[in-house]
């Protein structure tokens, strides 16, 4: 896992990223068909082999659950940072 001392900034790691979130946002609203989602599952996939805790909280918040909390339970603080980004973009 990347130690946040060590590694890039939260802020750098929401732009980095932000694509990414915005298309875990617009599966679990609708807006993406089968390509996108086919593409967004790879890719959390590699973020998950990369250190990047993502992919479990993408399938809930695609099963509809919006519970920051529960979502970000057991993550650090950039994963974490992630899954709250998702959930702002949803709205």
């Amino acid at each position: 896992m990347i130690d946040v001392d060590d590694g890039p900034s939260i802020d750098e790691v929401l732009q980095k990223l932000e694509p990414l979130l915005k298309d875990v946002a617009a599966i679990a609203a609708g807006r993406a068909g089968k390509q996108v989602k086919t593409r967004v599952e790879q890719e959390l996939e590699s973020a998950e082999e990369h250190g990047w805790h993502l992919r479990d909280a993408a399938h809930r918040i695609w099963a509809g659950e919006r519970d920051g909390e529960a979502l970000t339970a057991g993550l650090d603080e950039q994963d974490a940072a992630l899954v709250r980004r998702v959930l702002e973009l949803i709205g």
